[in-house]
């Protein structure tokens, strides 16, 4: 996760990372994101519950999901599914526009 901090930080997005799902969530809620990047680190079961809440709270929040297995039940939900993470940067310009200005809290995008 470090480099594609690092990449997307580079570009001029802010960044803020969460470790699990239920901080994913935590996090999500607490703040005004422009878009969530999912990893597949995170095990399947909790990937839907991580989808369903932030479709829940705001449906137009793009959800980017990075996966090594392009047939994963939650992507069905994600807004791009990407399994070569070198398509991220572009992904993110297409859903967002390119750079956005920090909103709430001087962040823009969320990882995990």
């Amino acid at each position: 996760m470090f480099t594609r901090r690092k990449v997307l930080e580079s570009s001029g997005y802010s960044v803020v990372e969460a470790t699990t799902a239920d901080e994913l969530i935590e996090v999500f809620m607490a703040g005004d994101f422009d878009l969530v990047i999912l990893c597949h680190t995170i095990p399947e079961h909790e990937k839907r519950n991580v989808v369903r809440t932030i479709r829940d709270r705001s449906p137009s929040t793009p959800i980017v999901a990075l996966t090594n297995q392009p047939s994963d039940l939650f992507s069905f939900a994600a807004t791009s599914v990407l399994s070569d993470p070198s398509a991220l940067l572009s992904a993110i310009s297409e859903l967002i526009g390119g750079v956005r200005r920090p909103k709430n809290g001087g962040y823009n995008s969320q990882t995990h």
